[in-house]
């Protein structure tokens, strides 16, 4: 399953509290999402991949873009318990795309 685009500005952002964090989330089509990762413009092929990733793991995905970033939100429904640390391991699912990404 591919994930959708949205251009940034269709979305409604907001901020919720999560593990001891604030978090950053999403309202589209009635659905919220979570924000896993930001992405330069440069990098839009690695945000496409991780969204790829994570769809392939059933959780529903899309990704937002602006002028300055690339960013993938995944959605708190699809995701194990919403009790839980909302945010599936994507260590598992993009071990070096991650690893990439946290490195330079």
């Amino acid at each position: 399953m591919l994930s959708t685009t949205i251009p940034e500005p269709l979305v409604r952002c907001f901020k919720f509290w999560s593990d001891n964090e604030i978090k950053e989330g999403i309202y589209w089509r009635e659905e919220l999402y979570k924000l896993v990762s930001t992405f330069s413009p440069t990098e839009r092929e690695r945000a496409y991949a991780l969204g790829v990733d994570i769809s392939q793991h059933g959780k529903s995905t899309v990704i937002t873009c602006s002028q300055d970033s690339y960013r993938v939100w995944v959605s708190l429904i699809s995701c194990e318990s919403v009790k839980q640390d909302v945010t599936p391991s994507f260590e598992e699912l993009s071990p070096k795309l991650l690893q990439e990404q946290f490195t330079s």
